[in-house]
């Protein structure tokens, strides 16, 4: 049982178990660069989406949100457009 990865998309990731099968998705994306590259581009839009300031700053707001009476003022999301 695999632990520790949030869901992916498909194809943004090669999981292997062991050493073997891991080899196998090496050799393949050094087989088709093309392939490759656009796995590449998938993870990093991914990454980008996820692992930003904005995503960052619109979860602390949300947060914010909850614990204050001042559920209406986004503080947070001010100081980045500035």
């Amino acid at each position: 049982m695999r632990t520790g990865l949030e869901p992916v998309p498909d194809g943004v990731i090669r999981v292997a178990d062991d050493a073997d099968p891991l080899a196998a998705h090496v050799v393949a994306l050094l087989r088709d660069p093309d392939g490759a590259a656009a796995i590449g581009h998938l993870g990093r839009a991914w990454v980008r989406s996820r692992f930003t300031w904005e995503p960052s700053v619109l979860a602390l707001e949300a947060g914010h949100a909850v614990h204050s009476s001042r559920d209406a003022e986004k503080p947070f999301a001010a100081a980045l457009r500035r």
